[in-house]
């Protein structure tokens, strides 16, 4: 196997984990939150006196809010988060394999206003072309979820009424926005987020070995 081809490799491998872990805790944190509910319903009938029962069901709220809304938020925003980090690991690794192959010019790719995955992949596109990915709907959806992402990790998710995050989030079928003015996420939107992810760096690796494989044909 060459390099490149070891790069996507562990790249499918991370994406497959994290879609793994995703299922599996959403299912976890959903029969955890059914089992609560149902504890709780049996434990409140064996309270008599109805102060200690307001007090108990205050508390079981506070449970019930960490297992149907504040679990699955942290799950699927860490999840998000993961799946940005791995496109752009892999493509500063097959970026690097690239540079030691091809005339890719270098960067250190700290200049502002873009994201490190969009600067990696124009540099690259500047001697292969990737059309076919620019002109894709991933592409287009990887760039708003970069900002999603950039929400969660600058401001812990916090959205702001002067934030240019509105336009991706109203745009949005997969973000919204709760009364506390936080971001939250469908059941569905990390695997998503991970799907598009990894159709992203497989349409750059294909672009990429067709490029070699007809340079070294020449």
């Amino acid at each position: 196997m060459s390099n490149r081809g070891f790069i996507s490799a562990l790249s499918n491998i991370t994406f497959y984990n994290l879609r793994d872990f995703s299922d599996d805790m959403e299912l976890h944190i959903t029969e955890s939150s059914k089992k609560h509910k149902e504890a709780f319903k049996l434990q409140a009938k064996e309270i008599t006196d109805e102060y200690d029962l307001e007090e108990f069901w205050e508390y079981g709220a506070d449970r019930i809010q960490q297992l149907e809304n504040d679990y699955p938020n942290i799950l699927r925003s860490t999840l998000i988060v993961a799946c940005i980090t791995n496109v752009e690991k892999t493509l500063l690794e097959l970026y690097e394999d690239l540079t030691t192959r091809l005339n890719v010019p270098l960067d250190d790719f700290n200049k502002k206003n873009k994201s490190k995955i969009e600067k990696i992949s124009k540099t690259i596109h500047a001697v292969i072309p990737l059309h076919d990915l620019f002109n894709s709907l991933e592409w287009k959806n990887l760039k708003s979820y970069i900002i999603i992402r950039n929400q969660i990790v600058h401001k812990g998710g916090k959205v702001q009424s002067t934030d240019s995050i509105h336009e991706v989030i109203d745009s949005s079928d997969i973000f919204s926005i709760d009364e506390f003015n936080n971001l939250t996420y469908t059941k569905d939107c990390a695997n998503l987020v991970n799907y598009t992810c990894s159709i992203v760096l497989k349409k750059i690796f294909k672009e990429v070995h067709q490029y070699i494989k007809l340079r070294t044909s020449k």
